[in-house]
């Protein structure tokens, strides 16, 4: 069992990854963005079955690498959600212009 703990662990840890990093189908998408969606729920099958052929640190290391990034990406999420940027659009176009026309 101490054995299968690892993997099962990181199967768990990708899925909750790929879930959470990967935007939800919509009906018009792409056949290519479709395709790719449907390989990244095999990815933590693959990871989980790797994870069983090589050693124990080498697991633990992609354990705490990915959830090190999920938390990361969380984060940086929920604070652009709550803090959006402003884009001063107006502002940008002008000093392209400038750019633009001094370069000529």
């Amino acid at each position: 069992l101490a054995y299968l703990s690892i993997p099962l662990l990181l199967f768990v840890g990708q899925k909750i990854s790929i879930d959470i990093s990967t935007p939800a189908p919509k009906p018009d998408d792409d056949p290519a963005v479709k395709r790719s969606q449907a390989l990244l729920k095999y990815i933590p099958f693959m990871i989980g079955y790797f994870a069983l052929q090589v050693p124990c640190g080498l697991g633990v290391y992609w354990l705490t690498s990915n959830t090190y990034s999920t938390a990361t990406s969380l984060a940086i999420k929920t604070y652009f959600k709550n803090n959006p940027p402003v884009v001063e659009w107006d502002y940008l176009e002008e000093q392209a212009k400038a750019g633009l026309n001094a370069a000529a």
